[in-house]
């Protein structure tokens, strides 16, 4: 019998912790489909600040509890990302019927300025000489013994050419506004590393042991959608291959950045060992929503540094 309720708890133990264990990646899951709505609702027009704002919070949650072995801030980012994949969904159906009513205002204002030409041009000379026998009705009329030279104020042919002209430019401007709004010529991303004044250059050379740097890294999102970036720190040395380089990261930043944004943090470097050209090694990846996996984004950038013991007095 104490053999029969040994093994149930043993059991009991085993299921909880493999529960614990799949927590965190229940959570990267949740924050993954979060963003993939996120996406879908920014390319449906919606407006999707506010909800960036909201699911790098849980991003920073999941930071949190990795470090601390907290199962309370999974929870947090847990719920929030559960949030904003709902939400997401409303900012879709919201960008969805603010685009199809902006292509309506185009097509009815367009209708309505070459409805209004066409309608001038017929209806234009009767209203004018209307108007013109309103004004001047009662004035004399004085018959010239010389032919005027001044030609009629309205030549149909040139009339007609320019209201042509006018409906066919009007029609390319409407067409042009539909085809390329939200469209981006050339996506790129950026990715720099800067000094401690948060400029390129004034980076650390050399290093006493156990010295530490401060560097920034800057990131630049121009690929026309939220990204979700994350950037790699890595030491190697002059044999460590690069782009990218197989070796484990020191650390790991991660953020959602809206189109044509930044994201620029700081990061602290120290070695624990002298040595001549370490290199540091900065990568950016990102999520790849149409795959479901981190990818390597081809960027990546490097700085050379020695390491020396500090010089006795």
């Amino acid at each position: 019998m104490r053999r029969y309720i040994v093994s149930i708890l043993l059991t009991i133990i085993m299921l909880f912790m493999v529960c614990l264990s799949s927590i965190p990646q229940n959570v990267r899951r949740t924050i993954f489909d979060a963003y993939v709505g996120i996406v879908d609702a920014y390319n449906s027009r919606g407006n999707v600040t506010l909800l960036i704002d909201r699911l790098n919070t849980a991003i920073e949650y999941v930071r949190m509890a990795e470090s601390n072995n907290s199962t309370i801030y999974f929870e947090k980012a847990y719920n929030i990302a559960v949030e904003v994949k709902n939400d997401a969904l409303k900012a879709k159906m919201e960008g969805e019927i603010a685009y199809r009513n902006y292509i309506y205002s185009i097509i009815i204002y367009s209708a309505i300025g070459i409805i209004g030409i066409v309608v001038t041009y017929f209806l234009g000379r009767r209203l004018y000489w209307n108007m013109w026998l309103k004004i001047r009705g009662k004035n004399r009329v004085v018959v010239r013994k010389i032919r005027a030279d001044r030609k009629s104020m309205m030549i149909d042919e040139e009339v007609k050419a320019v209201i042509l002209a006018i409906i066919v430019v009007a029609s390319v401007f409407a067409i042009s506004q539909i085809y390329i709004s939200g469209r981006v010529v050339e996506p790129f991303s950026e990715l720099g590393i800067l000094g401690s004044r948060m400029k390129i250059g004034d980076y650390p050379r050399e290093l006493i042991l156990g010295e530490k740097a401060k560097l920034y890294i800057y990131v630049g999102n121009h690929m026309g959608k939220p990204m979700y970036y994350f950037v790699k720190i890595k030491i190697g040395n002059k044999t460590t291959p690069i782009d990218p380089a197989p070796i484990e990261p020191l650390k790991v930043y991660e953020k959602i950045l809206e189109d044509n944004s930044t994201w620029i943090f700081p990061f602290q470097i120290s070695f624990n060992k002298t040595g001549l050209n370490y290199r540091l090694i900065v990568e950016l990846w990102i999520y790849n929503y149409t795959t479901n996996q981190i990818e390597y984004h081809g960027r990546w950038c490097q700085l050379w540094i020695n390491v020396t013991y500090p010089i006795k007095p």
